[in-house]
């Protein structure tokens, strides 16, 4: 069966239809306008909400063609005459679309193909303005007909649509040009708007920013539940403690560099350092680097050592201040390394009131994102220019890219994991642990010596051997038995850390029901969640965002001696260590291991689905809609209290995991239709007011930058523009938001709008036909008169038109 026509409203609304009548001439010409109109048609085009998306994607491929043509310096005419062609080729088949009929699915796949081939052009000349001058000489020189190649696929793409809609229409050349002279006052009156508004966002900048407009990463620093057992690693902590307190040290004497291996403890010995330093006021601040909480930014460690230092010295504090007032795009756009040059090395060399010593800790470097060169640069070039009263006191796992990089000059320190001190701070973990489970169990007697000895000889040094070990029996009703089964089950000497633990795991994880469909697709399932989450969340959380199925409670029961919080439903649960989540993504066999991608994909998915739902029209949250509105107090109180712990997980993370998926991938067309429903609904504005109201605004601009062509055109500054600029102006009445005023700038600068100055956007809805965000009437934020510009503004306006009639 014929699939039935849509009306050409899909493509046009009303609002922007262009005096389209019967042509006078069967045979004229498709590229006969003039290069002003056919900018007129393709701007109308990309503002509306309303038109079909390949359509507008056509026309924003066409206009970024042009200005990317424009950007050549060799061939500047060749290039010029091509971008110039494009506009008005593409202008005139989009004008010849009938105004009343309707329109074919025939002719609707001839635009998604138009819309195609200009995405691969644009891709093209990306590629060639990437390439040196001298390559693309030589380009040109070997291939003089590369622009015609270009116009020759523009052409069969554009000919065989022209020839689905038949010509059946014709430029009203009086209607163009009305239509441009309402563009020339729309962009008259976006001058007064946005001109007027990133002038107020520059000047409260210079005279309000300070060092807190720094983003802060909360729970990066030391937790004294995680320091060291009391009794053990006393000689490592006084050893550390004196390097300390040490005198003249200067250059990479001042860092501390703690390497060893898996499971050694060094983390704990982090904590307690930092504890130790805290108690004695030198602590300048502690960041602990950590894959299952999603703290991985070198960025962030920076700026929490920016705020931690500013804090606590006023002139280091002054000097930061200045830095983001001489360059306010410093904390978002550059380079970490010229990062922590102007915001740590500057300000601290500068400043008179730093007296140390001043400790700095620095926990898991391995566990820093693909950036880790960066931290690695600053550690061996940058930190030994601090004054000699700074101490960094870094750990990290002895990996060969990490110690070639800091070079022969910082010498590891490691634990002597088996000498004799090691080995005495194990068996007093060891005694109180087991001693722990045989309260619990109410075994006497136990364990006996030997025992204790027979762990320590199979734990060749590993505290996390130990405790892997404790916790598993810690959740046997026979824990002294199963201890000696799996001593004697575990008989591996000398084997590699990272290859003892995996054979640790794979006893334990052997025990567990792998013949049984339902508890492997569980595991599948919630060990997938517990790898790839950015929070922890509880039973009750986990077994929300799941649904029904699987049972979530029954599955981390099994599975509660390699993970915490399995025993209360008001503790997040996660992975005990980073060890066992490296076996199960990378090295268990079969059934056992689990895909991060595949997993990260359907937990984006669940988040969407979630907040589709969330923000559904009639589901609504009390007091979201404030962006419809042209007000400009401050943003209001949204109330949220009913949101439950999945919920808040979506709101919170789901942007981290759409854009860690390849939405290219077949895997992940599930995440792009939830995608493409969450984009076309009220959703994104809901949740912009949501995190903007009760937390931080989260930057856009990595999903604008992934996204296909059909879905970006939802978050174009036609679109999410206008609702950026309100929210810009909510936000300046509080200056406590600088940090998401200045983010949102950024995003607003990504979306093309670098000077606010020269942007076809308005912020006036009803000139661009967008959709209002939600159509309850009884909405107190809807905007009652949106036709109006706001009084300033039309006072802007019409002074400016007054002059020019003059």
């Amino acid at each position: 069966m014929e699939a039935a026509a849509s009306p050409i409203c899909d493509f046009f609304p009303p609002k922007i239809t262009f005096a389209m009548s019967q042509p006078k001439n069967r045979g004229e010409n498709l590229v006969e306008l003039s290069a002003d109109a056919a900018v007129a048609i393709l701007e109308a085009v990309v503002a509306s909400s309303a038109i079909f998306p390949p359509l507008q994607s056509a026309a924003g491929g066409a206009l970024h063609i042009a200005k990317l043509a424009r950007n050549f310096r060799s061939d500047k005419k060749d290039w010029n005459e091509f971008g110039e062609y494009v506009d008005k080729i593409v202008a005139s088949v989009i004008n010849k679309f009938p105004p009343n009929n309707p329109v074919r699915e025939d002719i609707k796949e001839s635009v998604r193909q138009l819309s195609s081939t200009l995405s691969e052009i644009t891709t093209e000349i990306e590629e060639i303005q990437r390439k040196s001058t001298a390559f693309r000489f030589l380009k040109f020189a070997t291939r003089p007909d590369h622009i015609s190649g270009m116009r020759r696929r523009l052409d069969e793409a554009i000919k065989l649509l022209e020839l689905k809609i038949n010509l059946t229409t014709h430029v009203d050349v009086a209607m163009i040009a009305a239509t441009q002279e309402e563009n020339a006052l729309l962009a008259r009156h976006n001058q007064a708007v946005t001109g007027k508004l990133y002038a107020r966002c520059m000047e409260m900048i210079g005279s309000t920013i300070t060092y807190t407009a720094l983003p802060y990463t909360p729970n990066a620093g030391w937790d004294d539940t995680q320091t060291c057992l009391a009794g053990t690693r006393q000689a490592e902590i006084a050893k550390v403690m004196d390097w300390v307190r040490a005198k003249d040290l200067s250059g990479k004497q001042q860092i501390y560099f703690l390497a060893d291996v898996v499971g050694s403890g060094k983390t704990a010995l982090a904590h307690s350092v930092a504890q130790e330093c805290s108690d004695c006021n030198l602590l300048g601040s502690a960041f602990f680097f950590d894959r299952k909480f999603g703290r991985t930014s070198p960025r962030d460690f920076v700026f929490n050592l920016a705020r931690d230092l500013g804090s606590r010295f006023p002139e280091v504090s002054d000097h930061i201040t200045q830095a983001l007032r001489a360059d306010h795009n410093l904390a978002w756009s550059r380079p970490v390394s010229r990062l922590f040059k102007e915001l740590i090395l500057e300000p601290v060399i500068n400043s008179a009131d730093v007296v140390g010593p001043v400790v700095v800790v620095i926990d898991a470097l391995h566990e820093a994102e693909a950036q880790t060169p960066e931290v690695e640069n600053i550690l061996r070039t940058q930190i030994p220019d601090l004054p000699g009263q700074f101490r960094v006191f870094v750990t990290s796992r002895p990996e060969r890219s990490i110690l070639r990089a800091l070079g022969p000059d910082i010498a590891p320190h490691d634990l002597a994991i088996h000498g004799s001190a090691n080995r005495a701070d194990m068996a007093i973990y060891a005694t109180q642990k087991l001693k722990e489970i045989a309260s619990e169990h109410e075994l006497e007697n136990w364990p006996p010596k030997q025992l204790i000895t027979a762990l320590l000889n199979q734990a060749e040094g590993l505290f996390i051997w130990i405790a892997t070990i404790c916790d598993y029996l810690f959740h046997h009703v026979y824990p002294d038995k199963i201890l000696k089964k799996l001593l004697e089950s575990v008989r591996e000497s000398q084997l590699p850390p990272e290859k003892k633990m995996d054979s640790l795991y794979s006893t334990i994880m052997a025990s567990y029901q792998w013949d049984d469909v339902y508890f492997v697709d569980g595991y599948r399932q919630v060990m997938g969640v517990m790898v790839v989450q950015r929070s922890p969340l509880t039973l009750n959380g986990l077994q929300q965002l799941h649904g029904p199925t699987p049972r979530v409670k029954p599955i981390v029961v099994q599975l509660a001696s390699l993970i915490t919080g399995s025993t209360r439903t008001d503790r997040p649960v996660q992975i005990l260590h980073s060890s066992f989540r490296e076996y199960v993504t990378a090295r268990a066999p079969g059934d056992r291991r689990i895909a991060t991608e595949t997993h990260n994909i359907r937990l984006a998915n669940i988040c969407l689905r979630i907040l589709t739902t969330l923000f559904a029209p009639g589901h609504g949250i009390v007091g979201c809609g404030y962006l419809n509105s042209k007000e400009d107090s401050q943003v209001p109180e949204v109330e949220v209290d009913h949101l439950t712990e999945e919920q808040w997980y979506a709101v919170e993370f789901w942007l981290h995991h759409v854009t860690q998926c390849d939405l290219r991938l077949d895997a992940a067309k599930q995440v792009k239709e939830a995608l493409n429903m969450f984009l076309m609904s009220t959703g994104l504005q809901s949740w912009i007011e949501v995190v903007t109201s009760k937390s931080k605004y989260q930057p856009l601009t990595p999903l604008r930058k992934q996204l296909p062509d059909d879905l970006a055109l939802y978050m174009s500054k036609f679109t999410l523009g206008v609702r950026l600029r309100r929210l810009l102006k909510r936000l300046l009445q509080d200056e406590a938001r600088l940090g998401d005023i200045l983010m949102i700038m950024e995003d607003l600068n990504d979306m093309g709008e670098t000077s606010w100055d020269t942007d076809s956007d308005s912020d006036d809805e009803s000139e661009l036909g967008l959709a209002e965000a939600s159509d309850s009437s009884d909405n107190p934020y809807r905007d009652n008169a949106s036709s109006d510009w706001d009084d300033d503004e039309e006072n802007g306006i019409d002074q400016r038109d007054e002059e020019g009639e003059e």
